[in-house]
């Protein structure tokens, strides 16, 4: 049987490396999001964690061979190693049973919980960063300076960009901003992606009749009460200055990460009850893609239906499966 997984494994784990490698170039933005969906995919199918060894072994000789071995070990800790952490979220029943079939939900972790668990993560992350950082001269944020210097190569190569796409930002405006958001944009950045993939690996693992679990209902996420009482605390922490209202605000930017998916939760809560659902989420998506605001506009609507139920006032639907 692990024959089969074999091939499989491979073709996924040469797919990801492509990825990986791509997001060095100027498409770089579009294809590091979707680096862990062919390990995503592998993991969750029937090949299990046996398919994802082997797609990360593959993807991580393929980059070692081609970018060196610096860059394989940066796609096992940035890529690899959540991606495994997700997988085992994911694939752990609460209430082990042989006899429980595809469709009994009852047995697995929910999307909402999933997302609950991934949002802590990120928020420890985030914590042990700023930690670690603390001992750094001129703070958390001279070492995020100095990382975005290294990376950019220096002022002068800051300057180029800035100089090719005419901006009227100078260099020091723009290290000074990038320094500030850094936190926030990883964080996030890895909670989306993680979830992203997931549910997109899912989804067309159970249209290929290949998923040992059941789909992840994105309408059906909701989220603790303590979740908009902690936004709350965060953004009055944010006032005390310093480092601590960096952390607060990237803190923030996490918080709200979760209420995203709410919002989506309600866009596909609401196209349930529209005679032309599938052109309504197209509309919606395609929205969510090409107007920079309207991501933020989403978690407003998440964050209202977290405090008013708006999912009450709306009819219910048929009948989908659930979590």
């Amino acid at each position: 049987m692990l024959r089969s997984y074999i091939l499989p494994g491979v073709l996924a784990g040469i797919f990801c490396a492509f990825l990986f490698i791509s997001s060095m170039s100027v498409v770089g933005s579009i294809t590091s999001m979707f680096i862990p969906f062919p390990l995503m995919l592998t993991g969750l199918s029937t090949a299990g964690f046996a398919g994802f060894w082997i797609s990360s072994l593959t993807a991580g000789l393929a980059i070692a061979g081609s970018m060196g071995p610096n860059a394989s070990f940066a796609f096992a800790l940035m890529f690899a190693a959540p991606t495994l952490a997700m997988l085992a979220l994911l694939k752990r029943r609460k209430q082990p049973s042989d006899n429980q079939s595809l469709g009994d939900t009852s047995g697995w972790y929910s999307t909402s919980t999933i997302i609950v668990i991934c949002t802590i993560a990120a928020l420890v992350f985030i914590a042990m960063l700023f930690v670690s950082a603390m001992g750094a001269d001129g703070g958390v944020r001279s070492l995020f300076k100095e990382s975005i210097l290294l990376l950019l190569e220096g002022e002068e190569g800051i300057e180029q960009i800035l100089a090719d796409n005419n901006s009227p930002v100078s260099a020091e405006e723009f290290i000074s901003l990038a320094s500030a958001i850094a936190p926030a944009i990883i964080s996030v950045g890895m909670l989306l992606m993680l979830i992203a993939n997931a549910w997109l690996a899912q989804w067309l693992l159970s249209r290929l009749g290949r998923s040992v679990r059941p789909p992840l209902r994105i309408a059906s996420v909701q989220l603790p009460e303590i979740f908009s009482i902690a936004l709350l605390l965060l953004i009055g922490a944010s006032v005390m200055g310093g480092d601590i209202a960096l952390l607060s605000w990237s803190m923030v930017a996490v918080v709200l990460t979760p209420f995203f998916f709410v919002g989506l939760g309600l866009a596909h809560l609401v196209s349930e009850q529209s005679r032309q659902h599938p052109f309504f989420l197209v509309v919606f998506y395609i929205a969510l893609a090409v107007f920079p605001g309207f991501p933020i506009l989403v978690a407003i609507m998440g964050l209202t239906d977290q405090w008013f139920d708006l999912r009450r006032k709306i009819k219910p639907g048929p009948v989908g499966p659930s979590d």
